[in-house]
């Protein structure tokens, strides 16, 4: 990015913050919300700079202090946050074997289901000839009667009798 360009994109950005803000500032919670947080601000960064000044090796060890046990609760926080991440992974690992499982299951129960669908309709064909032997033959000569439909006209009709 050229000087020029990031220049102006810093202006930019800058005036749009500026104007941003004073939007936000014409709502009277908003203002007095942002001057009790810089009023906490002055009054605590008074006292810091107070005690350095007064003892700066005790400031140096407490901020030290900080600093380490601040250093501590991320990387315990990150740990925390990978784990939850890999068990996450695992989780999701797992259940897309599962759901692999389940779908080739379903596909096979399906497949196992149209052998016994086919058989269940042949026995009910074996019994309806066994009761009306002549029914069979009757829908047969009916389908051959009706004339053939393709798209939307009728090909090779064939006349009833």
């Amino acid at each position: 990015m050229s000087n020029a360009k990031h220049n102006k994109l810093m202006t930019g950005m800058v005036i749009g913050g500026l104007i941003g803000t004073a939007f936000s500032l014409l709502d009277s919670t908003t203002r007095k919300n942002v001057l009790e947080k810089f009023q906490n601000i002055k009054i605590n960064s008074g006292k810091m700079f107070y005690e350095i000044k007064e003892n700066p090796k005790e400031a140096k060890e407490q901020i030290s202090e900080k600093l380490h046990y601040a250093q501590a609760v991320l990387k315990d926080a990150l740990r925390d946050g990978q784990a939850l991440y890999e068990q996450i992974q695992r989780t999701v690992s797992a259940r897309t074997s599962d759901v692999k499982e389940i779908t080739q299951e379903t596909m096979d129960t399906l497949h196992h289901s149209k052998g016994e669908i086919k058989s269940i309709t042949g026995k009910i064909k074996e019994a309806g000839n066994t009761v009306m032997p002549n029914l069979e033959s009757t829908a047969h000569q009916d389908e051959e009667n009706l004339p053939a439909v393709q798209g939307n006209r009728m090909v090779n009709s064939h006349p009833v009798l």
